[in-house]
């Protein structure tokens, strides 16, 4: 299993975060009764609205590794050869695939993705080099 860790951006600066303490208090919570105890279960949507809120961009952690042994989170700027093609895209969650993938648009072949074969190399993220994705 991956460890779940999550890079936040405040006012444009990077923060690691390796531990989040939720305050169920503090969100809209539902009650719900395991056996005999009340459970609080927290939103995390609603969590992750209050951050946006306040202007911090939260970004999990993929538990890719690139080939330089750094890890990869959403948002970094990956580059990858996809057969005799580059790719440079940025590393994004897919809800249509429950997976994290490169969000380039690949036409090769009749492929409608990137298959990723090969351990990509990170090489910046959306905020600090968003132009290399140009």
């Amino acid at each position: 299993m991956r460890p779940i860790k999550f890079r936040a951006w405040i006012d444009g600066q990077m923060s690691a975060w390796h531990e989040i303490s939720f305050l169920p208090e503090a969100y809209n919570n539902d009650k719900d009764t395991c056996g005999d105890d009340e459970v609080d279960h927290i939103h995390m949507q609603d969590v992750f609205s209050s951050f946006e809120e306040q202007g911090v961009v939260m970004q999990q952690f993929t538990g890719l590794i690139d080939v330089n042994g750094k890890e990869i989170y959403e948002g970094d700027i990956c580059k990858v050869m996809h057969g005799e093609h580059l790719i440079i895209a940025p590393m994004i969650w897919q809800p249509e695939k429950a997976q994290f993938g490169l969000d380039a648009v690949v036409d090769f072949e009749g492929e409608d993705h990137v298959v990723l074969t090969t351990r990509p190399e990170v090489i910046g993220n959306i905020f600090e080099t968003p132009n290399l994705l140009k």
